[in-house]
């Protein structure tokens, strides 16, 4: 009862902090965002500060947009603080945690659309997208996730309750993963801290939780090898602890291996045979050894590699993406307090690398649309 009030009186002094939700006035029909080949980068800002931005980068002429969003709706901010991202054709959700609310969006025009608006005190987190009328998003404060379509922006099944602090999602077959984060040491002793929720999607029940580790934040599935890699950071109370990876069976959920790293952002390559993901500390903790992009090579050595360093070690790199042409999009969130940029590495060069972009606050998630 003692850590709900907390993380009730924790939400609504954040949402006080935070900017009113802005209703989208009539849009210029003049202003033209369309491109066919371009990555948008969603910067979550600051909590508290309503500066939350999408930044566009356009690959035919290399023009940068740092407030896409707001240039192409009449001023219209994206919200506080925006967490992700998630693509269904042209259209793209983001969650916006301050405003309680999907942010939904035609990403080549980069006009508003609509918005789903969560009722109660609740902090949306990440979403997940299962069919064309049917989507899934996680809750911080409420402990659960809320299934959605996609296509008509319906709640289907509000507060499907699963662990502490639900954050990433992930879909494998017809059951839904749920990492269940207690938002690191802030309700670590919860009970059911440390695991992964299993939903079956067709009845919208949890029907299991698995034991991982502390601070669940990332759960990836691997279609080519049948297997499901769960990320987790360990608490920032632990300053001599590292997180790690876990590999669990898709087929009965078991646990096959693991690995002791400072993870986030895991990426697979276009073959699925390997696995690539930052590997750093935690903002506020010196740096020990290794930091840059490691790696994984999931059916020869299991070993973990490195591959690209992160020399500035003042530099907080916060999400990794890999292109169609192999190459590497980081976003370095440099100091998590000045604009951001993202770093183009490729094989041929993995010391420096090929191109830069400015970006805005807080480069947090790369989606491509080409």
């Amino acid at each position: 009862m003692i850590n709900k009030l907390i993380i009730v009186l924790a939400l609504i002094f954040f949402m006080l902090l935070s900017a009113c939700v802005e209703t989208p006035t009539s849009i210029l029909p003049d202003k033209s965002g369309v491109s066919e080949n371009a990555v948008y980068v969603l910067c979550e800002g600051l909590m508290g500060y309503n500066n939350s931005s999408l930044t566009k980068i356009d690959l035919l002429n290399s023009n940068i947009d740092n407030n896409f969003y707001e240039n192409l709706n009449n001023g219209l901010k994206l919200g506080d603080t925006a967490n992700d991202i998630v693509m269904k054709g042209d259209t793209a959700f983001v969650t916006v945690l301050g405003s309680q609310s999907i942010e939904i969006l035609n990403l080549k025009t980069g006009i508003f659309v609509n918005r789903i608006t969560l009722k109660g005190v609740r902090a949306p987190r990440k979403i997940a997208i299962y069919s064309d009328s049917l989507a899934f998003v996680s809750d911080l404060y409420d402990n659960s996730v809320t299934a959605f379509n996609p296509t008509t922006f319906a709640i289907i099944k509000d507060n499907i309750k699963v662990g502490p602090q639900p954050e990433g999602l992930e879909i494998v077959g017809n059951y839904l993963i749920v990492c269940n984060s207690a938002y690191g040491d802030f309700n670590a002793k919860h009970p059911d801290a440390e695991t992964i929720s299993i939903i079956d999607i067709n009845t919208f029940q949890e029907i299991k939780k698995i034991k991982t580790g502390a601070n669940t934040i990332e759960a990836k599935y691997n279609t080519k090898n049948n297997k499901i890699y769960i990320a987790y950071y360990n608490l920032p109370s632990r300053v001599d602890s590292v997180g790690g990876i876990l590999q669990f069976s898709a087929t009965n959920f078991s646990l096959e291996k693991s690995w002791i790293t400072n993870v986030r952002a895991m990426n697979f390559s276009q073959t699925m045979d390997t696995l690539f993901f930052i590997n750093q500390t935690r903002a506020g903790i010196a740096s020990k050894g290794w930091k840059g992009i490691s790696f994984i090579e999931l059916n020869k050595s299991y070993t973990i590699q490195n591959l690209i360093e992160n020399t500035n070690k003042s530099d907080i790199w916060y999400a990794l993406s890999i292109n169609k042409n192999g190459e590497f999009w980081i976003a370095n969130a440099k100091n998590h307090h000045i604009n951001g940029e993202i770093l183009v590495y490729d094989f041929q060069n993995l010391i420096t690398p090929k191109k830069s972009y400015n970006t805005g606050l807080n480069p947090n998630k790369i989606i491509w649309l080409y």
